[in-house]
């Protein structure tokens, strides 16, 4: 296999839209206000993203235009979750960060309003996130950092491949402080052979 081309990754990056069995995936629009608002009163959301609690419109605004800065800025790919069926309402977000893109690795993360959980939607999302990296992106590894007292991504994640490498010692800031979380991690032989 090649050696993977960063350049590719040059901002400004260009967001798709994926679909993936029940979801689709595509850009945040200032519409998907609602739903940032709606993850602002769920406490392990707003402990684990940068949705910050009790959002005003303001608020959900400036998260939304943060999404997209994400590809403008070369920094990753930030996608609203919505249900296929219903493309114009997102029910949660997913997202493929590049911070070490140059060592060869992305990571990917995903959060859903509770009341859509339980539908597949996180799985589906994960999988359409680690499509898009490995077979379009070529990118050859990739991680998913979970707080090990999530105990139902960590379970998604095993479902979606991924296995536990390591647990990093505050190594993540979530709205500035420092988190313990364990590192999943999929390559890309490992994708292509499932």
């Amino acid at each position: 296999m090649s050696p993977l081309d960063v350049r590719r990754f040059d901002p400004p990056l260009t967001l798709p839209t994926i679909e993936s069995g029940p979801v689709l995936l595509r850009a945040f629009v200032e519409d998907d206000a609602a739903l940032v608002m709606e993850a602002a009163r769920e406490a392990d959301i707003v402990r684990v993203t940068s949705v910050t609690a009790h959002s005003s419109i303001d608020d959900a605004h400036a998260f939304i235009d943060r999404q997209l800065a994400l590809a403008i800025e070369g920094h990753g790919y930030s996608f609203a979750l919505c249900r296929a069926d219903e493309p114009g309402r997102a029910v949660g977000s997913a997202a493929l960060w590049l911070k070490q893109i140059d060592l060869g690795r992305a990571s990917i993360g995903y959060w859903v309003l509770a009341r859509f959980r339980g539908a597949g939607l996180a799985m589906a999302a994960l999988q359409g996130v680690a499509q898009f990296a490995f077979e379009e992106l070529a990118i050859p590894s990739l991680d998913v950092f979970i707080e090990p007292d999530n105990a139902a991504s960590v379970h998604l994640a095993a479902r979606g491949g991924f296995s536990w490498q390591e647990r990093l010692a505050g190594s993540e800031q979530i709205n500035e402080y420092p988190v313990d979380v364990d590192r999943y991690s999929l390559d890309r032989a490992g994708w292509m052979s499932r």
